[in-house]
């Protein structure tokens, strides 16, 4: 018997092996249940843990921070952020596009989150800086940063008058736009196909960087003649989009010069040429509508000779090419003459 037991492998365990064997199946045991309380943990965390923090991250409070036409109320509103939300969820960026959008005297609007659930909202009131014709009788008047604030009959003093293009869509608290579509940016800010709104937030950005003050006019009618009007005395003269900023600070430093001479002259400012200017106080009369900036008249058209059906009809000549002389001008101009040739003789006699 005793040799079958032995043969078949097995025996009896020890007291000390069976203490082991208990510590083992105490520490299996042991951590069975650490595995079952962290699951049961984590699916309490899972589920109930953004459930707290949505409700720890509320919104609650707002601060406003600035000067507006506008209640605390109409600002917030105008967010779209009800109380309650969370934090987290809240788009800045979406946050000060509403706000612009929706209240145009207000401008240069900053949205931050303050934890645990403070919405802060910093701004200024819109500045009237710039004013495009929209119809025969009314100006678009534009923000900084292109945002029509209101439309006006009557020019907004001491504002930028944009000419030499229409405005397709000048929508209140929208950016103007010249090709009939909303405005829409790239990720640099930089208008999508819409060329002159492009080139105008060029011009505003070199003019602001270069503290050049005083303009009354900005011409984008032509891709190739681009010009400003400084102080309604100086033409300046960019010629082309190419370089604006190099442009515009060179010809801030020839208007210093000329205004140290003169603070009342008059002329243009050739900046056409890269890195060169040229001023000219003749060159204004090449311009033909910038002249009443300058105090002259434009010449008329004389209207062209028609006969009494109303056709064309060519000027008489004479021999040489000239313009013949109206027989019966020349005959009343001679009896005037004579007439005043004869009243000296009679002053002089007396």
């Amino acid at each position: 018997m005793g040799n079958e037991f032995e043969n078949s492998g097995e025996r009896r365990l020890t007291a000390e092996e069976r203490e082991e064997r208990i510590k083992k199946m105490k520490r299996k045991r042991k951590r069975r249940l650490a595995l079952v309380v962290t699951v049961f943990c984590l699916i309490i965390i899972l589920t109930a843990g953004p459930i707290i923090v949505f409700a720890a991250l509320r919104v609650r409070n707002f601060s406003l921070e600035g000067q507006s036409p506008y209640t605390k109320d109409e600002i917030i509103l105008a967010s779209g952020v009800p109380e309650g939300r969370s934090l987290l969820f809240v788009d800045v960026d979406d946050v000060k596009n509403r706000i612009e959008s929706g209240l145009p005297y207000i401008a240069d609007v900053k949205v931050l989150k303050k934890f645990p659930g403070t919405i802060i909202i910093r701004y200024g009131e819109a500045e009237k800086q710039f004013a495009i014709q929209v119809t025969e009788n009314s100006y678009a008047v534009l923000s900084p940063s292109f945002r029509v604030i209101e439309t006006t009959e009557v020019f907004p003093e001491g504002a930028t008058l944009i000419s030499g293009t229409p405005a397709v869509l000048a929508v209140k608290g929208e950016y103007i736009s010249f090709n009939g579509n909303a405005a829409s940016f790239d990720e640099s800010g930089k208008p999508v196909g819409d060329d002159s709104l492009s080139l105008l937030m060029e011009i505003s950005n070199s003019i602001a960087e270069n503290e050049l003050e005083d303009i009354n006019l900005i011409n984008i009618g032509s891709p190739t003649h681009i010009y400003l009007i400084y102080n309604e005395r100086i033409v300046m003269n960019l010629g082309d989009s190419s370089n604006i900023s190099r442009k515009i600070a060179l010809g801030k430093k020839v208007i210093e010069a000329e205004n140290q001479n003169s603070i009342y002259q008059t002329g243009v400012i050739n900046l056409t040429v890269d890195m060169q200017a040229f001023f000219s106080e003749e060159a204004k009369k090449d311009i033909p509508e910038l002249l009443e900036y300058f105090g002259d008249e434009v010449p008329e058209e004389e209207e062209p000779l028609t006969d009494e059906d109303g056709n064309p009809v060519e000027p008489e000549t004479d021999e040489n090419g000239e313009p013949a002389e109206n027989e019966e001008e020349t005959g009343e101009d001679e009896e005037e003459e004579t007439a005043a040739e004869n009243n000296e003789d009679e002053e002089e006699e007396e």
